[in-house]
């Protein structure tokens, strides 16, 4: 898990509000006890404090979806290696559109869980959510990265 945090995380904080994106359109909760690193409007990167679970938020430019799993595919590819993908599911998430992907992975030699939920957002963008857990930690993860998964909204 750590190696593909490690591409994403710098510096850590913690965060106890809802996180704006702005360009996107939408919010995500993140547990306050999570490490978070925010590089830009188009990514943040949060993990719990044993960096056994980890959330990736990427905001995209959406032409199809299939060019978004593609985009996924190659940036997942950087740190894992086996990776699967279940067929994915549509979705609608808090009233956004989109598609569920569920998979795995082996990550930093770990097997591990994925899942990506893709969304179109109110400013016509495309938001990944990717989930990664340590195959053998995601009962002790399931409940944080449900709420996460959840939390993710339009702004009002």
């Amino acid at each position: 898990m750590r190696a593909l945090l490690v591409v994403v995380l710098l510096a850590t904080t913690a965060h106890a509000d809802p996180i704006v994106n702005k360009l996107a359109g939408c919010s995500i909760d993140i547990p306050k006890t999570w490490k978070v690193q925010s590089q830009s409007e188009q990514l943040l990167a949060a993990a719990d404090p044993t960096e056994e679970a980890g959330v990736l938020f990427v905001v995209v430019e959406v032409t199809d979806l299939k060019k978004v799993r593609d985009q996924l595919d190659a940036q997942l590819a950087k740190t894992a290696t086996e990776l699967k993908w279940d067929a994915p599911q549509k979705v609608t998430q808090n009233g956004l559109e989109g598609v569920m992907l569920k998979g795995s992975a082996t990550i930093a030699k770990k097997p591990s869980r994925l899942a990506a939920l893709v969304l179109m957002t109110p400013t016509k963008k495309g938001v990944i959510v990717l989930g990664a857990v340590q195959a053998d930690k995601l009962a002790a993860h399931k409940e944080e990265l449900d709420g996460i998964v959840h939390s993710l909204k339009a702004l009002k």
